[in-house]
């Protein structure tokens, strides 16, 4: 099975408000369509939760373990999260990640003659980069319209985050990817609050990505990477992605 990073490059880069790709179509239509018959059931992912709009995350590390994942879904978690990925991740955003990053850049770009290993299942003990992946589901919406996560920057070890969309159905509302950037004036310092989210009145939404079955984000993570998701209308559907990045050893901002 193909990554989904496999036919992109470098001039598929959006640099504002930092730099990332949105691709449409990523995969075959019979590939994705059975990434969503074999979704798994809500009940069968760790944590499961009645409550309305909550996520919840199947990691690669528990799901290539649990019989309720199928081995499609488990083969293409595998074909997104090992050290080619991390190959292609240089090969298209290696000028901007080391205009970010350029002590982390050297390290991303040795991938190829590194050790690499799964996130929840090795450690940097002996491993220099963990890649990871995830199947992920925001639970159906039952009351009034709410964010599942509002602005915020993501962990100062991941190197990128990518999300790839799998929804299959046409009614609910809400539930897209807004890319932020700060107010003029604003800073990060004094805006953040529970450790990453972002006052709203600090930030402005210049982008937004529409959630849509078969399309791919990728951006690079930094603390100017603000992002976060549009508020869902009550809906008895699930949101449903998977989502994939890599940790690094030290803190990256």
């Amino acid at each position: 099975m193909k990554s989904l990073l496999a036919a992109l490059d470098s001039s598929d880069v959006e640099t504002e408000p930092f730099p990332h790709i949105v691709a449409r179509d990523v995969l075959a239509r019979e590939d994705l369509q059975r990434l969503i018959d074999e979704f798994p059931q809500l009940e069968t992912f760790p944590g499961y939760t009645r409550e309305g709009n909550v996520r919840l995350t199947f990691p690669m590390a528990r799901a290539l373990e649990s019989a309720d994942v199928t081995q499609f879904w488990k083969e293409f978690l595998v074909a997104n999260a090992n050290r080619e990925q991390l190959v292609h991740f240089a090969r298209i955003f290696g000028e901007h990640f080391k205009s970010y990053h350029p002590r982390a850049a050297d390290l991303i770009n040795k991938a190829d003659s590194l050790k690499v290993g799964l996130k929840h299942r090795d450690s940097f003990d002996d491993h220099s980069l963990l890649v990871s992946a995830a199947i992920d589901v925001n639970t159906p919406n039952q009351g009034d319209a709410t964010s599942v996560r509002g602005p915020h920057v993501d962990s100062t070890r991941k190197a990128w985050f990518a999300l790839f969309y799998l929804r299959d159905e046409d009614e609910s509302e809400g539930g897209d990817l807004g890319l932020y950037r700060l107010r003029e004036g604003q800073t990060l310092a004094g805006n953040i609050f529970n450790g990453s989210h972002l006052r709203e009145e600090a930030v402005e939404c210049v982008k937004t990505v529409q959630y849509e079955a078969n399309t791919l984000f990728i951006g690079v993570n930094g603390p100017h990477s603000i992002h976060g998701v549009s508020p869902r209308h009550a809906t008895p559907h699930p949101r449903k992605f998977a989502t994939f990045n890599c940790d690094l050893p030290e803190r990256l901002f």
